[in-house]
């Protein structure tokens, strides 16, 4: 629910209403809320981009990218703490949502595979890569990757290999 939420706010610029989500999905909902309050003012927003990768073989859906205009951005909230706020530069973004119990190193590489497929495929680079995760208490942390697509191409090699593997008697 929570990433239908996004992508209605990446089309049509409203803010999702949590009421209107189950109980059990509202802080997920209330999350992302938060994030598009502080995020603010985006432009030539894309939503639910279908990137692939014919020379590596893959591909895969990221949630959005956008132009954003830099500045002071909220990248962890708390409930009972002040929030923690860095100076994020300006550029296009690429933004990956997640819900999981935390932000691993598996979704950095995910992003780098989105960037490596996006450029592929003729988008234009992306400046930045980030992970929204949304928590299941209502908070968000946005999170940069520096992974890179020869990160990502080298545990793709090694996942391929392994399964290889598995296949030979």
């Amino acid at each position: 629910s929570v990433h239908d939420a996004l992508e209605d706010w990446c089309k049509t610029g409203t803010h999702p209403h949590p009421e209107i989500y189950p109980e059990s999905e509202r802080p997920y909902v209330e999350g992302l809320c938060k994030f598009l309050t502080d995020f603010g003012v985006a432009f030539d927003i894309q939503a639910e981009v279908m990137v692939g990768s014919l020379q590596h073989l893959y591909a895969g859906r990221y949630d959005f990218r956008c132009r954003w205009g830099g500045g002071p951005m909220v990248t962890r909230t708390y409930p009972k703490r002040k929030n923690k706020i860095e100076e994020l530069p300006a550029g296009e973004l690429l933004i990956d949502l997640k819900t999981s119990s935390g932000v691993y190193d598996s979704h950095k590489l995910q992003l780098a595979a989105y960037e490596l497929a996006s450029v592929e495929d003729g988008y234009s680079p992306t400046d930045y890569q980030y992970v929204l995760h949304v928590t299941k208490t209502g908070e968000y942390e946005l999170v940069q990757s520096k992974a890179t697509g020869d990160d990502f191409l080298a545990v793709l090699a090694c996942y391929r290999a392994l399964e290889d593997l598995k296949g030979r008697k």
